[in-house]
């Protein structure tokens, strides 16, 4: 059951790595993201209006674009995973 489980997982990260990015994550999320990482003001990124402590979970996914996406898909399948059992 484990190795089902690590073989689906697998595959999941290698479609996360094929799905196109969104536009606002690329284009305002991740952005704001690295500049509140660099001590930055994120609110510089246009059409970012959230505060800036919404972006401290985000800080991980902002290190590549690719592997942040990717990680993301993953943490959110893990999270239905959690939810549903």
């Amino acid at each position: 059951m484990w190795v089902l489980r690590g073989a689906a997982l697998l595959l999941l990260v290698m479609f996360a790595t094929t799905v196109p990015v969104d536009e606002d994550w690329s284009e305002v999320w991740m952005p704001a993201a690295r500049q509140f990482l660099s001590g930055g003001n994120p609110f510089t990124v246009d059409r970012y209006y959230a505060p800036p402590w919404a972006l401290i979970p985000l800080v991980p996914f902002t290190l590549d674009e690719t592997l942040g996406h990717a990680l993301w898909i993953v943490s959110l399948v893990a999270l239905l995973i959690v939810i549903g059992w």
